[in-house]
């Protein structure tokens, strides 16, 4: 979640919280 903090690679940062929810 603190990726999205960021807000400069949002999209990343969803396709990075899916292989997270995947482990």
């Amino acid at each position: 979640m603190w990726c999205c903090m960021i807000g400069t690679r949002v999209r990343r940062c969803a396709r990075y919280m899916e292989i997270m929810n995947n482990q």
